[in-house]
């Protein structure tokens, strides 16, 4: 891994914990060419533990270039190099990768996801609300990821009730699932220590 990266992969694990959302939404990238392949793999493992190289954007740039993609592939091939690109630190250049995917599929609730991902981590909170609330009109494959992860953006403005019933919807499709139990126990906890003991 090259400096860009290492440095890249240490600060978004200082942040995972305290004020990144918890995942983006790769797409499985399968029949057009073993670049295309090698990209979604990457932002599989991107999305999940915020770990990404320039040489696996090769690969994602390498597709989008050179292979005959059929519009769902493309589409989905921009939305993983996104991830890729928000992993590396170049938010602009996702968001533009998210645009771009949604020019080809306006429905597709991944680039939803990802460019609330980067509405969150540059903290326009309102902004990543309404990203998160379009994935999930889209019918977002990965309900629970985006739920913990629009519980985590109203915990950002204050809006504990919200926060609470986002973690509990995302415990209800993923029961006992760590992310969401922990944020969870996190919010109750402050909820009790600003409400006054009964008389």
């Amino acid at each position: 891994m090259d400096t860009r990266s290492c440095r890249s992969a240490v600060l978004a694990a200082l942040l995972f914990g305290l004020v990144a959302p918890s995942a983006a939404q790769s797409i499985v990238v399968l029949g057009s060419g073993e670049d295309a392949r090698r990209c979604s793999q990457a932002a599989e493992i991107a999305a999940t533990v915020r770990i990404a190289s320039d040489d696996d954007l090769k690969h994602c740039d390498l597709a989008l270039e050179l292979a005959a993609l059929r519009p769902r592939d493309r589409a989905g091939t921009l939305v993983n190099r996104g991830i890729l690109q928000s992993v590396l630190g170049d938010n602009r250049a996702a968001v533009a990768d998210y645009d771009r995917a949604l020019a080809l599929r306006p429905e597709l609730p991944e680039a939803y996801v990802g460019r609330g991902n980067v509405r969150f981590i540059e903290r326009d909170i309102p902004g990543a609300i309404a990203e998160y609330d379009r994935a999930l009109a889209l019918g977002t494959s990965r309900r629970h990821v985006v739920l913990l992860n629009r519980g985590m953006a109203l915990e950002a403005k204050a809006d504990l009730d919200a926060a609470e019933r986002d973690y509990r919807a995302a415990l209800e499709l993923s029961p006992g699932w760590p992310p969401a139990q922990s944020r969870l126990d996190r919010v109750l906890a402050r909820r009790k220590a600003v409400t006054p003991p009964p008389p």
